[in-house]
């Protein structure tokens, strides 16, 4: 199951939600999550009511922390999300990472580190990835960060003792590509998302636009893997781990398994 897990709305500078929607599907995936920054009561009203149609719609919420932004999903979207009941670790200052920590715990929930290696974040973890070891994982690339950025956060995280996962995370004039992730199991509720993400069988993937069949070597269009050769576009490596690769069927859809 291949799942968008860092989707901006127009209120975090994205789309509104149903050209979200209808960009997902477009590009082949099967899922989104919006998790737009320090808001959640506008998608997750429309979750309850339905109105994200037959598309399945998680939803989650990105907090600053003190040392860095993180994503946290529960498995109920009402009240958490609905009356943003996540704003009781905000005070006058950013909340520590062990707050949050504390608060997904009590909701049944996960916290996922995002943005570690994002040079436009200040609070960016960057190298104290190394150190977390509570989180269920992370980010390690999004299509709203610049080509350095992912870079340096594909060298990182794919070494680091967590699993990894990826997403758009993108404003309307900043999309640099898309990234996702696939899923060993499928899912349909909030609650199977939480358990999928507990699982740790998730690997990241960049979505690539269907092309023309190379004329020699390379690979089909579609998701795949990122963290070989870069000069090689036809065919890269596995991207996120190292390891085996993940098919998903006949339709070019891999992804790189983690250490």
């Amino acid at each position: 199951m291949l799942v968008d897990l860092h989707v901006y709305t127009n209120v975090s500078g994205g789309f509104a939600l149903p050209r979200a929607i209808d960009d997902a599907r477009q590009a082949g995936l099967d899922a989104i999550c919006v998790a737009d920054r320090q808001a959640s009561q506008e998608v997750a009203q429309a979750v309850l009511d339905g109105a994200t149609g037959d598309f399945p719609v998680f939803l989650g919420v990105e907090l600053p922390t003190r040392v860095g932004d993180v994503l946290v999903i529960v498995p109920a979207v009402d009240p958490f999300y609905s009356r943003e009941e996540w704003k009781q670790v905000e005070a006058l200052q950013r909340p520590s990472l062990s707050d949050v920590q504390q608060l997904a715990e009590r909701e049944g929930g996960v916290v996922l580190i995002t943005h570690p290696y994002d040079r436009a974040r200040k609070t960016a973890l960057r190298d104290r990835v190394f150190a977390v070891r509570s989180a269920a994982g992370i980010e390690l690339a999004t299509g709203g960060a610049d080509e350095r950025s992912n870079a340096l956060s594909v060298e990182a995280v794919s070494h680091a003792a967590l699993p990894s996962f990826a997403g758009s995370a993108a404003r309307k004039n900043a999309a640099r590509g898309r990234w996702a992730t696939l899923f060993a199991e499928e899912f349909a509720t909030q609650e199977g998302l939480v358990a999928a993400l507990r699982s740790g069988n998730f690997w990241p993937v960049e979505v690539v636009e269907p092309g023309p069949a190379p004329s020699r070597g390379g690979g089909r269009g579609g998701p795949r893997g990122d963290r070989g050769d870069r000069g090689d576009r036809g065919d890269r490596g596995s991207r996120g781990g190292g390891g085996g690769r993940s098919e998903r069927g006949g339709d070019g859809r891999r992804g790189g398994r983690r250490r």
